[in-house]
């Protein structure tokens, strides 16, 4: 109990003490004191009211929100906000055109087919053949062998009209019908005269040709030859053989 008192005592002159001593504070230093704890007081309260104002000039620059009441609203609608009733314009919707009823088509009705060009067959391609054989050499005639070579008498008759003169023609002619009948190979099997003049021997008609023995122009200038310088003329050849049945 005495130690309880003891401390009791001395804090209450310990508070007793310190009031005095700020009663004996100088009033300056009090009023210096009041003056900061006002000043304190008074930059909070422009603190405060520097930051309600930058709030509001935030909230004024931020767009107003609308009202989502569906989620298909175009975005147009919620940048300029709902547009009033009495401003929207509406089209008057057009009527449709009545269209004429289905033609009906019989199920047995067919539609001719449409006309189209002509068929024509591709030409086929001709056959393969073989080579052909080489042609046979043709064989000699007036035209391809020396004229008047092997003639027949039809051939020589009219190659001595060409040679004997239109005069002397008629008695040359009918010598040589009664001597060879105009026969180019004629032979007398028992003297050897030979040809269409009948000359004997035959290789003296050599003189005109070589080839005496098989063209007729050969021999019938021999017996033109022969008459003229024997008798004068194939005339007068046929009046010496009308004498003698030779010439």
């Amino acid at each position: 109990m005495t130690s309880a008192a003891a401390v009791t005592g001395a804090l209450a002159l310990a508070g007793g003490v310190g009031e005095a001593a700020q009663l004996r504070q100088p009033n300056h230093q009090r009023q210096q004191a009041a003056d900061i704890e006002a000043g304190q007081s008074t930059g909070s309260a422009l603190a405060a009211r520097a930051a309600a104002a930058d709030k509001a000039g935030r909230d004024s620059q931020r767009p107003p929100l609308l009202p989502t009441t569906s989620s298909s609203m175009s975005p147009e609608l919620l940048i300029r906000g709902p547009v009033p009733a009495s401003s929207v314009t509406t089209s008057p919707t057009p009527a449709r055109p009545k269209l004429p009823p289905p033609t009906v088509v019989h199920s047995r009705t067919l539609t001719p087919p449409a006309a189209s060009a002509p068929f024509v067959p591709l030409p086929s391609a001709p056959p393969a053949t073989s080579a052909p054989p080489p042609p046979a050499p043709p064989k000699p005639t007036l035209t391809t062998a020396p004229y008047g070579y092997n003639a027949s008498p039809i051939q020589a008759r009219i190659i001595a009209q060409q040679l004997v003169p239109v005069s002397q023609f008629a008695c040359f002619d009918e010598i040589i019908t009664h001597e060879s009948g105009w026969n180019l190979h004629a032979t007398n099997a028992s003297s050897g005269a030979y040809g269409l003049p009948q000359a004997l021997p035959g290789y003296k008609m050599g003189t005109i040709a070589p080839d005496w023995r098989n063209n007729a122009v050969t021999q019938i200038k021999w017996a033109i030859s022969y008459m003229d310088g024997r008798y004068g003329s194939p005339c007068d050849a046929w009046s010496f053989w009308q004498a003698h049945s030779w010439y």
